[in-house]
């Protein structure tokens, strides 16, 4: 096996260094963070086939939190490089949720394409921990025609 996963990362980076606006960049920085650590929780949890996340967001920080199965809540934290002020975190999160669903099928002839879903809510968390954050709602599934795992 080579190591294509550097192959990959190095390819990502050339794109993102080739993207001019700052929303778009920011957001290509945000995509690249939430699927290497969706990525990670997949591999390192137990290969959990089916998921749901959610992304809290404000202007300093981004949480991805992942509740497995057996109730233990795990909290990933991204500190964005980005000048990403309150004006244009909005666009930023929009432009993530567009490259994240922007998915074109079929992914693989071994399994059923599996599904990659986010949702922006175009408001702010109302209570809890993280009250005034933006925040997504992820879903992945990497084998949407089974009931099981692996």
């Amino acid at each position: 096996m080579n190591n294509s996963m550097a192959k990959a990362m190095t390819e990502r980076y050339v794109e993102y260094l080739n993207t001019g606006k700052l929303e778009e960049r920011a957001a290509k920085s945000i995509y690249y963070w939430v699927m290497n650590t969706i990525e990670a929780i997949f591999w390192g949890l137990g290969r959990v086939a089916s998921f749901d996340t959610t992304l809290y967001a404000n202007e300093e920080k981004i949480v991805l939190v992942y509740i497995h199965p057996t109730g233990k809540k795990y909290e990933y934290v991204y500190y964005s490089t980005h000048e990403c002020g309150d004006s244009k975190l909005p666009i930023m999160l929009q432009n993530f949720v567009k490259i994240f669903n922007n998915i074109k099928y079929p992914l693989s002839d071994k399994i059923s394409s599996p599904v990659f879903n986010a949702y922006y809510y175009d408001n702010r968390q109302k209570e809890g921990k993280y009250t005034g954050y933006y925040y997504i709602y992820v879903h992945v599934d990497m084998m949407p025609d089974k009931d099981e795992g692996f």
